[in-house]
This record gives C-alpha cells, sequence and structure tokens, in this order.
C-alpha cells in the first residue's frame, strides 16, 4: 500500500524547496560577483542557508584555479540576501549550490 499522506507531504515539501530554491537564484543574480573585466572561469560554491535566511557556511565545490573568482564568488553569496525559508525544511535540505561563470 501507498500512504497517500506521506507522498502529499513529500511532494509539497519538494515544492517549497524548489520555490525557495527560486527566491535563492534570483537574490544571488541580485548580487552578481565583482572581479575585472577579461577574467574568465568557473566556479560552484555550495551554501547551506540558517533558519533565519543568512548564510551558516560556504565552500568552493569546484574551483576555477583562480583564487581571485573564487574568492568573489564566494563573497558574493556570503553577502547577498535572502529569505527565510521555510519552516518546515531541513538543515540538510537548506544546503544549495551556485555555479558563476566569468566569461
Amino acid at each position: 500500500t501507498i500512504d497517500v499522506t506521506s507522498a502529499a507531504l513529500a511532494a509539497t515539501r519538494a515544492g517549497r524547496k524548489d520555490q525557495y530554491g527560486g527566491a535563492l537564484y534570483s537574490a544571488l543574480r541580485a548580487n552578481p560577483p565583482r572581479v575585472a573585466r577579461g577574467s574568465k572561469g568557473k566556479v560552484t560554491v555550495e551554501f547551506a542557508i540558517d533558519p533565519d535566511g543568512t548564510v551558516s557556511s560556504s565552500r568552493i565545490a569546484a574551483s576555477s584555479g583562480n583564487p581571485v573568482l573564487d574568492e568573489a564568488a564566494t563573497r558574493a553569496v556570503r553577502t547577498s540576501r535572502f529569505p527565510v525559508p521555510p519552516p518546515e525544511l531541513t538543515a540538510r535540505e537548506r544546503v544549495y549550490s551556485m555555479e558563476y561563470t566569468f566569461q
């Protein structure tokens, strides 16, 4: 048998995580990394959000190989203003990543 209630709650929770992820992406786009023109590379930053919407941790998940670009991407994440996440999201569900491509 299938527990319809559990499945519905899981789907709702997943939907809220996706919606919140969209809000985080919008906040990150509003605060792009500041680097010198001509800088090229790709950086992925993984970060966790506290229940109050602040960044509790961040790390370079994939480096560009350029410490200046890596630091700019990390700084952009740390200084972005994020909305408060839905209260039902667990700490594990509040971990996200953002890939920045510098061209």
